[in-house]
């Protein structure tokens, strides 16, 4: 009972985004964690190396640390998010490392989605 009525007020309360490896936003995600101070500070890292072209025209790798598996609160334009990665074993995904589905959700606190 306590956690339907957790899940409502949640609902109510909170605006949620939920992004899947499969998207190509995913990667961006990336690089926006990697930018947030609590990635600086985080004790549970994924270490994530892509690769973009640079003026040159080689081939620069791109080293990103961001939070782990599981769930992280971190401030954002000073109000609390909650970032949640998941990793699902059952469903598969030719493009990601290790090959499962992996889903990135972005939780702010409010009911403001222009944060």
């Amino acid at each position: 009972a306590f956690g339907h009525l957790w899940d409502r007020v949640k609902a109510f309360f909170s605006v949620s985004v939920e992004v899947t490896s499969r998207d190509s936003s995913y990667e961006w995600l990336y690089e926006w964690l990697n930018l947030q101070p609590y990635s600086k500070n985080a004790r549970r890292l994924t270490l994530q190396t892509t690769y973009y072209k640079a003026e040159e025209g080689d081939n620069k790798p791109l080293v990103m640390f961001i939070p782990g598996m599981g769930s992280h609160f971190l401030r954002y334009k000073g109000s609390w998010v909650l970032i949640s990665r998941t990793q699902s074993e059952q469903i598969t995904d030719p493009a990601a490392l290790g090959g499962c589905l992996e889903t990135l959700t972005i939780t702010t606190f409010g009911r403001d989605r222009s944060l």
